[in-house]
């Protein structure tokens, strides 16, 4: 019989939209406005020039400030679970629009209960130093150049302790992470934000973020270093995140499960 946590990950881990279902990113440039029209988002610009995406087949949206949106467009976006980030011109994350449900989540009723509690505010930083410990090492295991023990030590003290990682990418990137995390928390029902005993706020999509940014960028090769243009950088994230996507479901699966032990005091020792 499956546990609560494993029917959990298994509603997250096959929370897939139709075959073809991609990211609609819209970029700045010249400014542009979403409408809505026969479950289709239409993108007219200044031009008058006008392209339609169906909303099944919209994954999740990455969205420029240079977007006007319709209030019936955004509305048929949350109706169809779709979740928009909006990014800024230097490629920041500005803020994320997600459907309001209104089922319970064992996932994110066990997580409250978790963080809710000292010991478990403090498991849950063990949790992600244990994390960025596994990155690390799959990391290495995966590298083709050894390392020196100087330069491993070095990298466990800046990342797993520190939660810092010389980044190589372009910032934009790090948005893209942000709204892949935000799809898949509001797929399984699961609040951004939690708050600890002393009702300070825990950014979980952020935490998550963090761990997949890290890894990408000790990952990268030298074309995401040097690509230049927002089609290229757009074309390699999505490649890394079509080989790379078991990474954020581990993460959610790791989680789910110490976030589960809170529904089990004896466990919490």
């Amino acid at each position: 019989m499956l546990s609560a946590a494993d029917t959990a990950i298994r509603r997250i881990a096959t929370y897939i939209r139709p075959p073809g279902a991609r990211t609609l990113y819209l970029a700045h440039g010249i400014r542009k406005r979403v409408s809505v029209s026969d479950q289709s988002l239409v993108l007219t610009t200044v031009l008058a020039q006008q392209q339609r995406f169906p909303l099944q087949r919209v994954a999740r949206i990455v969205s420029s400030t240079t977007v006007d949106w319709s209030g019936a467009a955004l509305q048929a976006c949350q109706q169809a679970s779709i979740a928009i980030t909006w990014i800024d011109a230097q490629g920041t994350a500005l803020g994320t629009l997600c459907p309001h449900h209104r089922q319970n989540s064992d996932f994110g009723t066990a997580l409250d209960l978790l963080l809710e509690q000292p010991e478990g505010l403090q498991r849950y930083r063990h949790w992600q130093k244990a994390r960025r410990l596994s990155v690390l090492r799959q990391w290495h295991a995966t590298s083709t150049s050894p390392l020196q023990p100087q330069v491993w030590a070095q990298l466990k003290r800046d990342w797993v302790y520190q939660s810092h990682v010389d980044v190589r990418l372009p910032a934009e990137m790090h948005a893209q992470c942000l709204a892949l995390v935000a799809q898949q928390l509001a797929a399984a029902h699961v609040p951004f934000e939690c708050y600890g005993p002393q009702a300070q706020p825990i950014a979980i999509d952020h935490d998550l973020c963090d761990l997949l940014w890290g890894e990408m960028n000790l990952r990268c090769g030298s074309l995401a270093v040097h690509a230049q243009d927002p089609a290229t950088r757009i074309t390699l994230f999505e490649r890394w995140q079509q080989c790379n996507m078991a990474s954020l479901l581990l993460h959610l699966q790791s989680l789910n499960q110490l976030a589960h032990q809170a529904l089990r005091p004896g466990l919490l020792t």
